[in-house]
């Protein structure tokens, strides 16, 4: 019962104070708001009440319940981040391959190259990237011979 005459002064008091043509809460207004709202505190309320007298185009009207309960779910409290390491188990990395390279390696051996024949190319930005794209596409070529080629289909 204590709850509800708080509630109740809450609702009051921002009434007094934002809309003094309103008539005063009813006690049966409080009740239901009371049902709507039992799960939040009067703090997060009246900062609820407060949020939506911010905002300029609902807190032109007294806070109905549904606009509080927006409110409170709008500015919940973030649950904190957790990290994937503690949600899955510790898996062990997988064995590379023993003549295998790395991907990392092979990767990092074509950039240098592109990089590379984008510096020595002259001309503008786009002349340098399609240099690179060429020398791309002739290495992909040495690799498979039948590499972007249509593979014997007929375009009409």
């Amino acid at each position: 019962m204590n709850e509800l005459r708080k509630l109740h002064a809450i609702l009051d008091g921002w009434r007094r104070v934002a809309f003094t043509n309103r008539p005063e809460v009813s006690t049966h207004e409080v009740q239901g708001y009371a049902t709507v709202l039992q799960r939040y505190s009067l703090d997060r309320i009246n900062d609820a009440i407060r949020l939506h007298m911010a905002d300029p185009e609902r807190g032109r009207f007294f806070p109905k319940p549904a606009d509080i309960v927006h409110q409170c779910r709008l500015h919940a409290p973030r649950p904190e981040r957790v990290s994937v390491d503690e949600v899955l188990p510790q898996l062990p990395a997988p064995e590379p391959e023993p003549n295998a390279p790395r991907i990392t390696e092979l990767t990092e051996q074509a950039a240098a190259r592109y990089r590379s024949i984008m510096d020595q190319t002259e001309g503008s930005r786009s002349d340098k990237q399609a240099a690179a794209t060429a020398a791309w596409k002739a290495d992909m070529r040495a690799g498979d011979p039948n590499w972007g080629r249509d593979k014997g289909r007929r375009w009409p």
